[in-house]
Formats: C-alpha cells, sequence, structure tokens
C-alpha cells in the first residue's frame, strides 16, 4: 500500500504534540533557548552603561609642584577629572578616601579597585625641566578575584586616564619647548646680525692688520733701538746707583757739619750784630769829623784873618824907625811863606778831610746799611741753616731710599732691555702673524657672509609658528581613523550570535526528552530508512523552528538589538535550528540514550572551539584544529553577519555549511535507521519509552 509521505510526517507530528501534558511539556522545550539566550543577553546586553556602580577608592595625597613657572597640582586636576568621568559610561563609582580606608575597603571587598596618587606626583612631572628626571607613577591595585572583568574594565580605564593626563601634561611640555626654540631663533637672528657685521668689519679687519704687520715691523725696529738704549741707561743707572751711594755718604757729611756751620752762623750774626753797632758809631763819628772839618775850615780863615792882622801889625811896626826895612820885609816874606805853605798844606788837607769825610760819611751809612741788611740776612740764614741742617738729614735718608730705588731702577732696566729684546722678537712674530691673518681675512669674510646667510635661513626655519596646535599635535602625534568596516552597537550584539547557538543547541538536545528520534514501528514494517529518518525529523524541524522563531523575536522585537539584515537574521537562526535538530537526531540514533552525553561533550567542545568569545586565533592548537568542522562555527559567524556584517557574502556560506551538517546527519541517521531494522534478541527487550 502506497503511504503518501507528507501524510505521514504530519501524523507522526500530530503524535508527537497530541495530549496537554505533551503539549505543555513541547512549549515549555520551545522556550528552553529563550530562557538561554535571551535572559543572558537582557541582562549583559549593554552593561557598561551602569560602570559608575562599581566602587573604586581613589586616594589623593599630591602636595603639588611649580611646572612652567606656574604651581599646579596635577592629582587635585585628576580627581576633578575623575569626578567628570563620574556618571554614565565613562566612569566607575569614584570614592576618593584615606589610604587606610583604601586598603581596609579592598580587603573587605567594599571596592574592586584602589588608585593612590602619590604626594611626589606633581613633583615627579615637573622634574622634566631639570637633568634627572623622574616618571610620575598612579599606584592602581586591582581585586581580581572579586570581579576579573570589573579590574579588566578598570585596567583599560586607568590606562586611559594615564594617556589623557600624559597627553596634557606632554602638551604643555611642547608649548613651553617651542617658546623657547622662538626666543633661540629670536636670538639666530641677533646672531645673524653679529655675523653681518662680522663680514662687515672684516674688511677692516684686513686692512687693519695690513697697518698692524707695517707697525709690528717698526715696533721692532724700534724695540732694538729701545735694547741699545736700554743698555746705555742701564750703565747710566748703575753709575748713578754709585753716584747716590756717594751722594749718601756725602749728604751724611754735610749733615754732620751743618750744626758747624750753623753754630758759626749764629756767632756772624752775633759779629754782625756788633758791625752795626760800630758801623753806627763810625757814622756818628764821621758826622763829628765833617762838622770838625768846617770848624778848622772856620779857624783857618780865622787863622787867616789873624794872620793879615799880624802883618798889618807889622807894617805898623815897620814904621818904627828901630826896625830895618829889610827886617821887616824878611820877617814879611817869611810869614808870608809860611803862611802860603801851610795855606795851600792845610787847604790841601782841609780837602782831603772834606773829602774823606765825605766818603767815610757816605761809607759808614753804607756799612750801617749793609750791617743792618747782613744782619737780617744772617737772621735768615741762621733760620736756613737749621732747615738746612734737619733737611740735610732728611736728604740723607731720602738718598738712601734713592740709592736704593735707583738699584732697582737699574734692574727694572735690566728686565725692560730683556722685554724690549722679547718684545722685538714678538712684534717680528706679530707682524708675520698680521700679515698671515690679512692674507686670510677674505675667507673670514666670506665665512661670515655665509654664516650670515647660514643663521638668516636657520631663523627663518627654526621659528615655529601655530605653537598651541602643535602642542597639541606632537602630545598624541599618532591618531586613530577609526573607519569601522562594522559596527557593533553593544555588549549584546556581539555575543548574541553565541548564545543563540547555544540555546538552539541545549532546545535541540532538551527537544530528545519528548520527540522520538526514530520510527521504530515504521521502520519494522518494512518501511524505507530515508523515509522514516525524514518522518521522524519532522517534528524535531518544527520544534527548532519555533525555538528559533520565538528566540530571534524576542531579541529583535523586546531587546531591540542590532540586526542589519533581519531576513538573513531568521535564515541564519532557523537553518541553525534544523541543522543542529538533525545533528541531535543523528547522536540519538547512533548511540542511544548515552547520545545526550555525547551531544553534551559536542556542546563544550563547539563553546571553546567556535570562536564566539575570544578569536580562533587566541586559543590553544587544539581548538584552532577542530574549529572549521563545528557546526556551530558556522551558525556564530552567519549570525555576526547578519547582525553586525555590511554584506551578505557571509551568510549565504553559513547557510551552506550548515546545510551541509544537516545532510551528512541525516545520512548518518538513515544509516542507523537501516541498522535498525534487523531485529536482534536486545530489541526484544526494548526499553520502555514515553512517547
Amino acid at each position: 500500500m502506497h503511504v503518501n509521505m507528507a501524510g505521514l510526517a504530519f501524523r507522526e507530528c500530530k503524535n508527537a504534540f497530541k495530549g496537554k501534558a505533551k503539549k505543555l511539556v513541547v512549549g515549555t522545550i520551545a522556550l528552553i533557548p529563550l530562557l538561554y539566550g535571551a535572559l543572558y543577553l537582557w541582562a549583559f546586553t549593554d552593561p557598561y552603561k551602569t560602570l559608575d556602580a562599581v566602587p573604586v577608592a581613589v586616594v589623593i595625597e599630591d602636595r603639588g609642584a611649580m611646572i612652567n613657572g606656574e604651581m599646579r597640582n596635577v592629582g587635585q586636576e585628576v580627581k576633578n577629572r575623575l569626578k567628570e568621568m563620574g556618571s554614565g559610561k565613562e566612569g566607575f563609582q569614584w570614592n576618593f578616601v584615606s589610604r587606610a580606608q583604601a586598603g581596609k575597603g579592598l580587603e573587605d571587598g567594599r571596592y574592586f579597585m584602589t588608585a593612590t596618587i602619590p604626594a611626589s606626583f606633581s613633583e615627579c612631572i615637573a622634574s622634566a625641566e631639570y637633568d634627572t628626571p623622574r616618571r610620575a607613577t598612579m599606584h592602581v591595585s586591582y581585586d581580581r578575584a572579586s570581579n576579573m572583568l570589573a579590574s579588566q574594565i578598570g585596567e583599560t580605564a586607568f590606562h586611559a586616564i594615564r594617556s589623557e593626563i600624559s597627553e596634557a601634561i606632554a602638551e604643555e611640555y611642547w608649548e613651553h619647548t617651542f617658546a623657547k626654540i622662538n626666543a633661540a631663533s629670536d636670538r639666530l637672528g641677533e646672531a645673524a646680525n653679529g655675523a653681518e657685521k662680522l663680514s662687515e668689519g672684516s674688511q677692516s679687519l684686513q686692512k687693519g692688520s695690513g697697518d698692524l704687520a707695517a707697525g709690528s715691523h717698526r715696533l721692532s725696529d724700534a724695540m732694538h733701538k729701545l735694547r741699545g738704549g736700554l743698555a746705555d741707561l742701564e750703565t747710566g743707572s748703575n753709575a748713578l746707583s754709585q753716584g747716590n751711594i756717594r751722594t749718601e755718604e756725602g749728604a751724611g757729611k754735610l749733615a754732620r757739619k751743618m750744626g758747624d756751620l750753623n753754630a758759626g752762623i749764629k756767632q756772624l750774626h752775633e759779629g754782625s750784630r756788633a758791625v752795626s753797632s760800630g758801623a753806627d758809631r763810625l757814622y756818628t763819628g764821621t758826622r763829628k769829623l765833617s762838622a770838625a772839618g768846617e770848624e778848622l775850615k772856620k779857624r783857618v780863615k780865622e787863622s787867616s784873618d789873624a794872620t793879615g792882622r799880624d802883618i798889618i801889625k807889622l807894617f805898623i811896626r815897620a814904621q818904627n824907625p828901630g826896625v830895618t826895612k829889610d827886617d821887616v820885609l824878611e820877617n814879611l816874606e817869611k810869614i808870608a811863606a809860611g803862611l802860603e805853605h801851610e795855606s795851600h798844606l792845610l787847604n790841601s788837607k782841609l780837602t782831603l778831610l772834606a773829602g774823606g769825610a765825605d766818603s767815610l760819611s757816605a761809607g759808614s751809612l753804607q756799612m750801617k746799611n749793609g750791617a743792618d741788611t747782613l744782619e737780617k740776612g744772617l737772621s735768615a740764614a741762621a733760620d736756613g741753616s737749621a732747615s738746612l741742617a734737619a733737611g740735610s738729614g732728611k736728604l740723607a735718608e731720602s738718598l738712601g731710599d734713592v740709592s736704593r730705588g735707583s738699584a732697582k731702577l737699574s734692574r727694572g732696566i735690566y728686565d725692560a732691555s730683556r722685554g724690549a729684546e722679547k718684545t722685538a722678537d714678538g712684534s717680528a712674530s706679530l707682524a708675520a702673524g698680521a700679515g698671515e691673518l690679512s692674507s686670510h681675512t677674505p675667507e673670514l669674510s666670506e665665512g661670515a657672509a655665509k654664516l650670515h646667510h647660514g643663521l638668516s635661513e636657520a631663523q627663518e626655519k627654526g621659528r615655529i609658528s601655530n605653537t598651541a596646535e602643535k602642542s597639541r599635535m606632537m602630545s598624541a602625534p599618532v591618531a586613530l581613523d577609526e573607519n569601522n568596516y562594522s559596527r557593533v552597537k553593544n555588549y549584546g550584539t556581539g555575543f548574541a550570535p553565541y548564545f543563540i547557538s547555544i540555546g538552539l543547541w541545549v532546545g535541540a538536545l532538551i527537544a530528545t526528552f519528548t520527540l522520538r528520534v526514530m520510527n521504530r514501528r515504521a521502520l519494522l514494517c518494512g518501511m524505507n530508512p530515508i523515509k522514516s529518518t525524514f518522518i521522524s525529523f519532522v517534528p524535531f524541524a518544527v520544534m527548532g523552528v519555533v525555538q528559533s522563531v520565538v528566540l530571534m523575536g524576542v531579541i529583535h522585537g523586546l531587546l531591540r538589538l542590532q540586526i542589519n539584515n533581519v531576513p538573513a537574521f531568521y535564515a541564519v537562526g532557523i537553518f541553525t535550528a534544523l541543522a543542529f535538530m538533525a545533528i541531535i537526531q543523528m547522536i540519538m540514533s547512533v548511540f542511544g540514550i548515552p547520545g545526550k552525553l555525547v551531544a553534551i561533550i559536542l556542546l563544550m567542545l563547539q563553546i571553546t572551539g567556535s570562536a564566539g568569545t575570544f578569536p580562533i586565533q587566541m586559543t590553544p592548537g587544539f581548538f584552532r584544529a577542530v574549529h572549521p568542522f563545528l557546526p556551530m562555527t558556522y551558525s556564530v559567524m552567519g549570525l555576526r553577519q547578519a547582525m553586525a556584517g555590511t554584506g551578505g557574502g557571509f551568510v549565504p556560506a553559513a547557510i551552506g555549511f550548515l546545510v551541509v551538517f544537516a545532510l551528512i546527519a541525516f545520512i548518518l541517521s538513515t544509516l542507523a535507521a537501516l541498522r535498525k531494522q534487523n531485529v536482534k534478541m536486545t530489541d526484544l527487550h526494548p526499553v520502555i519509552t514515553l512517547e
């Protein structure tokens, strides 16, 4: 009798889901993937949005320091930044406590981690300006035993905080450095101006060096002449030294004799006073002598007059007859002759006396005046001789100094002579050097011009513009251009393919608790094993479709995870459920009840080898080896591309591999059915199962 395969399949499904108890069980089994996959995804769809509920202790002990001329406390700045990060996805629940409180809280589990900024934090940052820079350290302690993922998240967060602080500090450092470079560039400009002046001055230097060479030659000649003169001067200075010695000895004698001279001058002064007194008396006597001469002249006149009277008397007597004429004449002649003689003699003497008296009077006057002058001069000479005596003593002492100085002069002249010789030699060398300098001055001028050009160019190239932007760039010179080929919005979207696959595998395994793996009665009736396997698979297929649609619908409609390609998402889910149902049917057909253990072992193998969490490259070699042969590998790959991928190329490939796995499982199930058509003794005592 011909049996319609579709009818048989429908009847198999009807028998599988017949009865309220079975319907309840089947309904519950249909929700198993939902309970496993959807609940997990619901709990961890976006765990980072509640990151601020994770308690972290922060200890700020920074004392602050002078950084780039400004008092800074980087620890407090970090604290302010953490407070800004304290809400939303950026930060934890920051608790600013003491070091003791942080340690106690980490110990008793109140904090997942602690961060301590030490007292020298700012000082270490400021040390970049000195010769011994020190790296600033933020001490972070993790309690990984309490929650490893929280510690890993915290580690990532603190690395980000460290990078942010480092970039800010580096930006300030670069600004300070660029400012110094610009200042140095300005000084290069000044140096360029100096080089230009050097180039100009080198021309004057060339002329001056030529003049210097000529002058050095003249100086050398003059030094030779000076050396000869100094030799003569040395000879004279030696003679001067000897003369000074003799003069010093004579000055000593002079000083000793000045006492005797002073005494003689005093005696002469006293004699001059006597002379002056005698001159006064002489002058008075001469005045008297002159007066006596006048008196004598008067008396001579009177005598003359008396003689005249005697003559007259003689004449009268001559009238006396007793007196002869001759007697009278003779007496008269005698009187006349004697009178004439005496008169002449007296007149001459009186003349001499008058002249001598006048000369004596004038001489006595001059003598008196001279005596007065002599007295004054001798008085001054006495004073001067005393001063001379004192000065001669000092002269003797000074001549001693002069003698010693002349000796030093002699030695100095000798040294000067030697120096003049060296100066002459040096002048010759100077002349040669000046000539060489003059010959190389054009090179100096050319080099100075090149230096000016180079410094000017260095100033232009060395000056840094837009320092603020460049400082920001240098603080973080490399930027990440994160152009995502595909984007995953949240944690749930990333892990959904993995947990969907696990849920559908578990759902397929649980389905064997209520669904019949193989219609043994049909096989014993001689039904084709292929038909029997297919008819037995239909209830599994229906259950798988229901499980996948329910799970996909909740993820799509309620959890609202990211799904870029909805049809592909549902298609991959359905084909995954069908493939897993076929594989579980095959395992149970081949191994019987122990097949459930095999299915669980295969589940564990796929959890670790399907690359649902970490990339397969990060797993041991065994899992990398079995990875291509695991059906969950392709379900995870297809669901990832359907949910977050940009193209559908991987989806058909994943479905194709799932179909291949299902066909292989179906073939193996058919072979198992074929084997079961042969009745064995053990089959006569079958295991009672609930159908």
